[in-house]
């Protein structure tokens, strides 16, 4: 059994209010959440416009699916709303 846990910090240029960084967010967490059956929500920078820090959870029976479910979702934070992900990491517990 796997249990993988993804981290991004993630930019939102142009964000003005914390009440739009939130409404761009939450599309995308909604988005991956439900495609793949993983937790994921905000856990950092949660009072900076155009930052964000998200985590995403997955148990997993197979390491290499599990690192393609990664892979998978960053690539929806890449392309979703105006997201930029500047930094990533996997940890496996």
């Amino acid at each position: 059994m796997e249990l993988g846990l993804l981290t991004m910090e993630l930019r939102l240029p142009g964000c003005d209010t914390l009440k739009e960084k939130r409404h761009r967010l939450k599309g995308v967490i909604e988005r991956v959440r439900g495609k793949f059956n993983v937790s994921a929500t905000e856990v950092g920078l949660q009072d900076v416009h155009q930052s964000a820090e998200v985590a995403v959870a997955l148990v997993a029976n197979d390491h290499v699916l599990a690192e393609q479910v990664f892979a998978r979702v960053e690539e929806i934070f890449a392309n979703g709303d105006g997201l930029l992900v500047s930094s990533s990491g996997i940890d496996w517990l």
